[in-house]
């Protein structure tokens, strides 16, 4: 099945999310839906997670799989120190962007903490996709040959 954001609809966000995210610029609540439909879809078509809950870590949206031991949180976040950037921020005792350096070195990166999106231009669907994976997956994968490329 082709990977298309109307595969699986996320579903409406919470009152305290949708505080969160009604108070970011309206190319930052685009980029984020965009964002969310995405990791909502990757998770339905390529992850078996049991579902994806969805809430706040500080203050932060944050979405981990429902199954225990799958994945790694990751958080989604606009931040002054990034005002052109969505932040896709993982634990930073995980080997989440090193790996992701590896994979994708043309992507933007804040420290051994966040993957940042840009809020305008192409969403590049399959990689970022493909990073989502990696994080809702993360304890299947965190301790072979390719976490330590």
């Amino acid at each position: 099945m082709p990977m298309t954001e109307s595969a699986h609809k996320p579903p409406a966000l919470s009152t305290a999310l949708a505080a969160i995210v009604e108070s970011y610029p309206a190319v930052a609540q685009r980029r984020f839906a965009a964002l969310r439909r995405l990791l909502y879809t990757t998770a339905h078509q390529r992850c078996d997670l049991g579902g994806v809950d969805e809430g706040l870590r500080w203050g932060e949206p944050a979405f981990l799989p429902r199954k225990p031991n799958r994945g790694t949180t990751l958080r989604v976040a606009l931040k002054a120190t990034t005002p052109e950037h969505l932040g896709v921020y993982f634990s930073c005792q995980s080997r989440m962007i090193s790996t992701l350096r590896t994979l994708y070195p043309d992507f933007d990166y804040e420290g051994n903490r966040a993957l940042l999106i840009p809020l305008s231009g192409r969403l590049p669907r399959k990689e970022i996709s493909h990073c989502i994976a990696l994080a809702f997956t993360y304890h299947s994968w965190k301790n072979t040959a390719m976490a330590r490329a």
